[in-house]
């Protein structure tokens, strides 16, 4: 996610959408670089998580988000954003391991205008690693989670709320590889509450990501197109929830891939499907009704 507190290595840039995004320059990466902070968590996050369905539906009680990679705020502020138009209770968990890009992105709110009248809330929220009050017509209980996700998810006397929905927004998997292990994703969907749908939307379109994420339990789809990217990754413990499920003719090619077998451990470089994997695949409820020619 970002170096240690007390190491701080950002900058402001200037995205192309005119918009400005802050850049880690430890990891190399900047936060959002394609349409924008924003726009991205908007479409990314906001659209693709359901949040306004969930929370029409939910009105009165309880929804629970996974904010993984909280950087500089955009994805958890816009979601706070979101359910400002509804009376419901929104219990917000950010993971990551600093706080100090948040703190950077605070210090240059004139620049970065998703953080426009969020001012207060980041003071009190940085210095108390957490916020509560209400926004609009909702109630929010706004947490920080630090440390190592990955080892975070490996406690098992951690206790955290089952979500309705994540926001998967750690850095890539070459700056950041053991956020993209099958294992960890594994960990994530064992948290998961099997009479609830849930939702997770990440930025990745990738072939090992998507197989990791079935592997892990998950049906996985198609995402929306965002900035740069052609196509985004959703995936969710409840098929029906997907708009566009990946199909057999997917895992056909997939099957061809020499780059779709998934990391279990950080650095585990590619390489084609091993045979247990495949014949997992093969018989994930996701495609085993397929027609026998794909499914073989």
């Amino acid at each position: 996610m970002n170096p240690q507190e007390g190491q701080p290595s950002f900058e402001l840039v200037r995205l192309a959408s005119g918009a400005w995004a802050v850049r880690d320059e430890a990891f190399g990466e900047i936060m959002h670089p394609g349409c924008g902070p924003a726009v991205e968590a908007a479409r990314l996050y906001v659209e693709q998580l359901r949040l306004a369905q969930r929370f029409a539906a939910q009105q009165g009680r309880e929804v629970v988000l996974w904010d993984v990679g909280l950087g500089a705020g955009a994805n958890a502020l816009t979601m706070l954003q979101a359910a400002s138009a509804w009376p419901v209770r929104v219990r917000l968990l950010s993971f990551d391991l600093s706080l100090e890009p948040l703190r950077f992105a605070r210090r240059h709110a004139g620049r970065l205008a998703y953080l426009a009248g969020w001012q207060g809330v980041l003071d009190v929220f940085v210095e108390g690693r957490g916020w509560s009050g209400t926004i609009g017509e909702a109630k929010v209980q706004w947490e920080f989670v630090s440390g190592d996700f990955a080892v975070r998810m490996a406690e098992p006397d951690l206790a955290l709320p089952a979500p309705d929905g994540i926001a998967y927004d750690p850095f890539s998997p070459q700056r950041n590889p053991e956020l993209w292990t099958a294992r960890l994703f594994r960990q994530v969907f064992r948290r998961l509450d099997p009479t609830r749908p849930c939702l997770l939307a990440t930025y990745s379109r990738s072939n090992r990501v998507r197989v990791a994420l079935l592997l892990a339990g998950f049906f996985v789809g198609r995402g929306c197109a965002v900035g740069m990217k052609e196509e985004t990754t959703v995936a969710s413990n409840r098929l029906e929830w997907l708009d566009r499920p990946l199909d057999v003719d997917w895992l056909a090619r997939v099957r061809r891939s020499a780059t779709a077998e998934p990391a279990w451990e950080p650095g585990e470089p590619p390489g084609p499907l091993r045979p247990a994997t495949w014949e997992a695949l093969r018989r994930h409820p996701q495609f085993a009704a397929g027609p026998e020619g794909a499914s073989r």
